[in-house]
């Protein structure tokens, strides 16, 4: 009858909707994934009981649209060629692929024979793509189908409503948006009308109330533009906990209005970077906001180099900028959060009990920053070390434990459930209890962590002190790695391990070889460790402390550790005026409550002082200090009884390795607990 007529002939990918084709269905499975992956909707793509309807249809669709405007599929077979079946499934159900006005001005040279073909420039091309079509597009390739067009009618309907100017469905429904198109359509009538009103707001700007009316409006209005940007930030911030560079910058191409602005693209990068063990890079990104005095975000970039600093080693660095952070208050608002869960990371090594509450608080008001959790772990395993609450630890395993279970390839994560780790199995060596699944556990970390020892140095520092704990041997190579990190702390530490099995010219030759050793001061302090050891050369020793006493001045953090020298040398009266002088150096009052400040005090004091500040950590490092005060005053067997108390298990501080060297040779006699006339001679 000439009437065309629409035949199916793909029986493999058809499907009858509303009767079955024959008594025994054999056409496409329930379940079964059948289709082009190019061409595939996320329904098609999942093994679900979700059933396959037109919108499906819809969703190929709008991937035939999509290839129209931009010249290629939302997702390419480069996207497909290196993943496996179950990738390519898993990307079609849960990426979003960019709008097309974003796709075309990522094509490159490319872009140029798109819009050849369309008879149009690139930024052109990009300019006419961009809004209607972006929205009726990525409407039509929604995730949800429910969120899609009814029906491939629906989103003709709507390419016509775009094309006549007309408010398209796929648009958010805002009154501007509306008015744009009304405007459009209706150009003298829209102008006369502005015209007439003008006039009448004229007239009501002398009225107290609309003014007031108004400005309540511009507030709602600013309050929604915030409450949107803080949403953004802090979905795009869990990515950066994460670790996840390549996610927090696809959120930063989807949302550049926001993220580009206020400086939160390079905050959120310089995060992932830290969050990946990458501090230096993460120091380099960072350091031009902070040059640029953004004062909107101090509270973040002044945590992040506190932080990265202080995992990374220079602990020196990492206080400054915890000191600097004190100064703040987080701003209040939809920022309020983002800014608290910043500044209870940068706090958690100056005021650890603080930061746990803080931390605390800002997770109980969002359970679902779960990266977010692997922060509060790495605090809780500090707080119940420093506090001896074992409790404390079990709680940061388990939140630990979780988090590594959805985040599979985090270092940051890892190593804060491996630290957790190796404080339980601690605790059952010394109680007697079995730890076999533990261990288990412990190695299969160590073992993930493997792949990023190049880029995150606790990749290496936490399997050397897990194994310093279960297999001392096995642990002497990863510190001869850590020597070559140039991170002070961990030189200062790994110098301390390796002088439990070597002699002092052995190690002495080894930090003579460092590079840059010679700019570090704590890494010079242990080389005066090394040299009072030696007959005739703690003339050198003094000559190291008198060059960075000065210094050390500024830098509370180094004091403790070049203390020991004169100590070490007998020279008891010169550590204690020395001590006194850097005490009456320290303006900042908080300095009056550190560790750093009371174990000074004792030495001011010549050993009258008694710490306020009790926490495990000042008791440990109390012993620690006290047996250098008997050493310098050649009482050998009070020190000895004092360095064997601070190296007892758990693991609290760095000076543990420290503590069991000069324990070990005091038992068999030697320095430093020998005889003081000899020793104070080597120093004139």
């Amino acid at each position: 009858d000439g009437k065309p007529v629409a035949k199916v002939i793909d029986f493999g990918v058809a499907k009858a909707l509303n009767q079955s084709l024959t008594e025994h269905s054999i056409y496409t499975a329930h379940q079964a994934v059948i289709g082009t992956p190019l061409y595939m909707s996320p329904e098609q793509a999942s093994f679900s009981a979700v059933d396959v309807d037109t919108r499906s249809d819809v969703y190929s669709l709008g991937v035939l649209l999509y290839e129209l405007l931009t010249g290629t599929t939302p997702f390419t077979n480069d996207d497909f060629k290196q993943a496996a079946q179950d990738e390519v499934f898993r990307l079609i159900r849960e990426q979003e692929p960019p709008r097309p006005s974003i796709r075309i001005s990522s094509l490159g040279d490319t872009a140029t024979q798109v819009s050849s073909l369309r008879r149009t420039q690139p930024d052109q091309l990009g300019r006419t793509v961009k809004g209607d079509l972006d929205w009726i597009v990525m409407k039509a390739l929604s995730k949800e189908r429910g969120r899609r067009y009814d029906s491939a009618n629906g989103l003709l309907q709507d390419v016509l409503r775009h094309m006549k100017n007309e408010p398209v469905e796929a648009t958010p429904d805002s009154t501007l948006y509306r008015f744009k198109k009304f405007y459009r359509r209706n150009r003298v009538l829209v102008r006369t009308s502005a015209i007439v009103l003008t006039v009448v707001l004229l007239a009501i700007t002398f009225s107290a109330m609309k003014n007031r009316e108004l400005n309540a409006a511009l507030k709602a209005t600013e309050r929604l533009n915030s409450e949107r940007e803080a949403f953004v930030v802090q979905r795009a911030l869990m990515k950066a906990i994460e670790g996840d560079l390549a996610a927090v910058q696809l959120e930063i191409s989807q949302y550049p209005e926001i993220l580009e602005g206020n400086n939160w693209a390079a905050i959120l990068e310089s995060s992932a970077l830290m969050h990946a063990g990458r501090y230096s890079q993460a120091q380099e990104k960072i350091q031009p906001v902070l040059d640029g005095n953004d004062r909107e975000n101090w509270i973040p970039i002044y945590a992040i180099l506190a932080v990265s600093y202080m995992y990374d080693g220079h602990w020196d660095l990492g206080i400054t900028y915890a000191n600097k952070l004190r100064r703040f208050e987080p701003r209040k608002g939809s920022f309020y959060d983002v800014d608290l869960l910043f500044y209870g990371y940068g706090l958690m090594f100056v005021e650890n009990d603080r930061a746990v509450e803080i931390l605390r608080d800002v997770l109980k008001r969002n359970p679902t920053w779960l990266a977010a959790q692997s922060i509060l772990a790495d605090g809780l395993v500090h707080q119940g070390n420093f506090n001896g609450n074992d409790a404390l630890i079990e709680e940061a395993f388990d939140k630990s434990s979780a988090v590594v279970s959805l985040i599979q390839e985090n270092p940051f994560a890892l190593d804060a459930n491996l630290f957790a780790t190796r404080m339980l199995v601690e605790r059952r060596q010394l109680a007697g209890r079995p730890f076999d699944e533990l261990h288990a556990r412990a190695i299969h970390l160590i073992d993930r962590l493997e792949k990023y020892r190049q880029d995150f140095i606790l990749a290496t520092a936490m399997p050397a002190q897990y194994y310093d704990v279960v297999r001392p041997s096995k642990s002497e190579a990863l510190w001869e790695d850590l020597l070559n990190a140039k991170s002070e702390m961990w030189r200062w530490t790994a110098l301390g391990r390796l002088y439990w099995s070597r002699s002092s010219e052995e190690t002495l030759a080894i930090l003579d070889n460092l590079e840059d050793a010679k700019q570090q001061t704590w890494t010079q302090a242990a080389r005066g460790y090394l040299l009072a050891d030696l007959p005739g050369r703690g003339k050198e020793a003094l000559e190291i402390f008198n060059t960075h006493a000065d210094a050390a001045s500024l830098n509370p953090g180094d004091t403790f550790f070049l203390i020991h020298v004169p100590l070490l040398l007998g020279e008891r009266e010169l550590a204690m005026k020395t001590a006194e002088k850097w005490l009456n150096n320290w303006s900042d009052a908080s300095n009056s409550e550190w560790a750093d400040a009371e174990l000074l005090r004792i030495v001011a004091s010549d050993g009258e002082y008694s710490p306020k500040n009790k926490t495990k950590l000042v008791e440990v490092l109390e012993k620690h200090i006290r047996g250098l005060l008997a050493i310098s005053e050649g009482r050998t067997r009070d020190a000895l009884e004092l360095f064997d108390a601070a190296s007892k298990k758990p693991w609290i501080s760095m000076e543990y390795n420290w503590s069991i060297a000069f324990r070990d040779r005091c038992k068999s006699g030697g320095w430093p607990c020998e005889n003081r006339k000899v020793r104070n001679e080597n120093t004139r």
